[in-house]
Formats: structure tokens, sequence, C-alpha cells
């Protein structure tokens, strides 16, 4: 634990110090004379939408933009339907240039020839990949290794998330973790916030005996909040749960179902606060329930790379005999994401 937060503290530090979040600015300026800053988001249904430091995301009527400029490249879709793009500069009341610096010339377009700004894909995707690990010799010979993976695509109706990750771990040639999991979920939108679910989870540990433990199931989410600094959904429903164990008594058995997930930029560009936790209770007996979640921090290094803060919880209210009811990991690794 003290060598985990010694590694955290370095790791804080390394990212603010020495990998200074990417300044990505633009300004927008308004009839009225009024000049805001920030990273311009998107425009749409007659709103300009600009990411602060300051305020968070702020909404501007377009109909009261004079003009604006960007300092990073952004897709310009036109009124003909046509894509742009490139960085926006001002040049006067209703007016702006697109181009890119290394080709030649800007593109003049007024205002009203604008009908969105960064339009969404019709198929969007995001993921990650994370890895970690750790060595050492002397008086205790040691050995960890942690791999994950997370994508999620989506429609304008559909989303559907697949993720993975396994640890493996060593102590003098005895081995002290060795768990893997995968799940996936589908989601249909029902309206722009409410969607039904369907989703599945496979887990081995065999420190715990569990040589599979398989849910199926079904119910109903709420997406609170989907913006570039803030997501939060829960979901409640039912599952069917069935766990094959080593040495004690195979089960099966229905049961309740909720899970909540959150991801929120406590400092944009620079700290994302992670969150993601299922639980499952027997309709049976409210007794036996399990509870498995992984949070942590996310810190951005170069271009895609990131650092990974994470500490996995899971409970198990009636394990196999013998066994601890909680299991608590703290990992540290290098992350990658991507997305279009």
């Amino acid at each position: 634990m003290n060598r985990f937060c010694t590694l955290l503290v370095g790791c804080i530090a390394a990212c603010f110090f020495f990998f200074p979040a990417p300044v990505h600015g633009g300004e927008i300026v308004l009839k009225n004379g009024d000049r805001m800053t920030g990273r311009l988001e998107k425009l749409e249904e007659g709103k300009l939408t600009l990411a602060t430091d300051y305020a968070g995301d702020i909404q501007v009527e377009w109909a009261q933009v004079s003009c604006f400029s960007t300092d990073r490249e952004h897709e310009f879709g036109l009124s003909d339907s046509t894509v742009v793009r490139g960085k926006a500069r001002c040049i006067g009341e209703g007016l702006i240039e697109i181009g890119q610096d290394d080709a030649d010339g800007y593109r003049r377009l007024a205002l009203s020839d604008l009908a969105a700004v960064n339009p969404p894909p019709k198929v969007r995707y995001k993921g990650n990949l994370t890895v970690g690990g750790s060595a050492s010799t002397g008086n205790t010979d040691s050995r960890a290794l942690y791999g994950a993976g997370r994508l999620e695509v989506r429609s304008e109706k559909q989303r559907a998330t697949v993720s993975a990750k396994g640890n493996y771990a060593e102590t003098d040639d005895t081995v002290t973790s060795r768990n893997a999991s995968g799940s996936g979920k589908y989601d249909y939108f029902l309206s722009e916030k409410l969607f039904a679910y369907g989703q599945t989870l496979l887990e081995q540990d065999r420190l715990q005996d569990l040589n599979l433990r398989s849910t199926l199931g079904g119910g109903l989410g709420y997406q609170f909040f989907d913006t570039s600094r803030l997501g939060l959904y829960a979901e409640a429903g039912a599952s069917y749960v069935k766990e094959d164990y080593e040495g004690a008594e195979n089960r099966g058995y229905a049961s309740g179902r909720w899970s909540v997930g959150v991801t929120w930029q406590i400092i944009p560009d620079r700290i994302q606060f992670f969150h993601l936790h299922e639980g499952y209770v027997s309709l049976e007996d409210a007794e036996d329930f399990y509870f498995r979640s992984e949070q942590g921090l996310q810190l951005p290094l170069i271009g895609n790379f990131y650092c990974n803060i994470q500490v996995d919880y899971d409970y198990k209210n009636r394990p196999a005999p013998g066994k601890e009811k909680e299991d608590l990991r703290y990992m540290l690794g290098l992350g990658y994401s991507f997305s279009n």
C-alpha cells in the first residue's frame, strides 16, 4: 500500500510538471462586443457550446455570435451538407476563414453558411487499452501483470459496449492473484436519456475457487449526462447468475441487478475520474449478494497516452468455503485511448 501511494504521488506530479495539459483555446465574439474564451465543442440546434476551465460547458445562442476563432482544427458542417476541416479565424462581423496551416489558403465563409461544428458521425466509437506490471528481486521475488480493454460503439438509438481485464501476480513462486473477466452490454435508447439494456458477464478467479461466474439479464437505464466533461448513467433490472466452483457446490439463481457508471474531468485535459460498479442480489435470499467495482484517475501524458491509477474492489457476501469476502487490488499502468 505504501509503495502504491508513493507511485501515485509521483505519477500525478509527473503529469502536472513534466506533461503539461495541452491548451486548446478559442474565442467567441458576441454581437454586443463581449468576448468569451474556451474550447469550441459543437454547434447544434442553434446553440454553440464552449468548454471552459472557469465555468464548465457554456451554451451561447448562435444568433448572438458575431464571429469566432480557434487554435486547433475542427470539422465544420455547411448548409450545403459538405464538411470542411481546419482552424477558424475571425475576419469581421459575421465572417470567418477556415483552413489548415499546411494547406494553401483559407476559405472565406459567412456564419450563415455554417450548419454544425464538430458534427457527430452517424456511428461513433471510443475505447482504451491499459497495461501495468511490476517486478522485484532480492529478499522477496515478485511479479505482477495487469491488462484491460474497453470499446464502446454508439449510434443515435443504439450503444454496444464490450470490456475485458485480467490480473496475475506471484510472490516467491506462490500465485497471489489470477483472475479474468469479460462483459458485453447492448443499449437501445427509447428516448434521449432512457434506454433498455441487455447484458452478460463472465468471470474467473482461481484463488476464489471460481471456475466461472456467468450472468445474463436486462432492464432499464437512464443517461443523466453524456458530455465531454461529465458522463453519468444508472441501470436497474434482473439477471440470472450461475456460479461454477472448483470445490464448493455449484449454484444458479435469479437476481436483481444495478449498475452505475461515472466519468468526470475534474480538471479538463489534466485529471479524469472514473467509477463503475454493478451489484447482484439474489431474489431468493437478500443476504446473498455480490458487488464489483473499479475506480481511479486517468492523467494525460503525450498524445492519446495516459497514466492510469486504479483501485478495484469486489465483495461477495457468501464466498466459497474458506475464502475471504473481499478482494482489493491497486493498479498503476499506462493507457492508450482512441475514438473517432
